[in-house]
């Protein structure tokens, strides 16, 4: 990502217009709104970010934390984030869902090649035909050292190994032939991949799946 335009406010009123910020916070450079840390500014930030939102449907508006009080001048940030729009999203709404079905079939079948590996790894290890994989968290890696292709795969869904993380599937559409067209869609890897795979939930064209708490989104079968 590059360089932010940071703008100093010094209280949530300083703050310019959503017109404004929309023509400041483009794709390629996105706005960091700079407010001194004290006790009013942190206590409308949550406010903030809800009315910028609203009033900017194709930006992402979210908080960026701050410089801590341990600086001689603590500050807290909200962060304006130009992102593929609804209207793109949705005329390529096929080709993502399509993408998302392959991810979904690849990592199923990486996933079940491991459960049935006889020397498999607790920690990191290799499949065969390039394949390596490492497990970190709840999260299983696969990368082909040969195709260079990568596939990281949430655990925590039982059976269910296609649930799409934002910057995994971009990930997985950068490396995976055919899928070039998906990948110039998101700019940025994890928040132009978020937008689409939320616009896509409320269109109805994944599914959502939960398990212990936890909720996610998968192509549809």
């Amino acid at each position: 990502m590059a360089e932010p335009l940071r703008i100093p406010c010094p209280t949530v009123e300083d703050v310019p217009p959503a017109e404004e910020l929309a023509a400041l916070a483009t794709f390629g450079r996105h706005v960091v709104l700079e407010l001194p840390a004290t006790r009013a500014n942190e206590a409308a930030k949550a406010g903030l970010i809800a009315r910028l939102a609203r009033a900017l449907p194709d930006h992402r508006v979210f908080d960026s934390g701050g410089r801590s009080a341990a600086d001689a001048a603590p500050t807290t940030w909200v962060t304006v984030l130009r992102v593929i729009s609804e209207a793109d999203v949705l005329a390529n709404a096929d080709a993502i869902v399509d993408a998302a079905r392959e991810f979904r079939s690849i990592a199923t079948g990486l996933m079940t090649r491991l459960r049935r590996h006889p020397d498999a790894s607790p920690d990191r290890g290799e499949l065969g035909d390039g394949w390596e994989y490492a497990f970190h968290g709840l999260e299983c890696a696969f990368r082909n050292r040969v195709t260079g292709q990568y596939v990281d795969v949430r655990l925590q869904f039982g059976n269910e190994f296609g649930a799409l993380d934002p910057w995994f599937f971009a990930g997985f559409v950068r490396t995976t032939p055919g899928l070039e067209a998906v990948a110039r869609l998101f700019r940025d890897d994890f928040h132009d991949a978020a937008r689409a795979l939320d616009v896509l939930r409320r269109h109805g064209r994944l599914r959502e799946i939960s398990a212990g708490g936890r909720s996610g989104l998968v192509a549809p079968d």
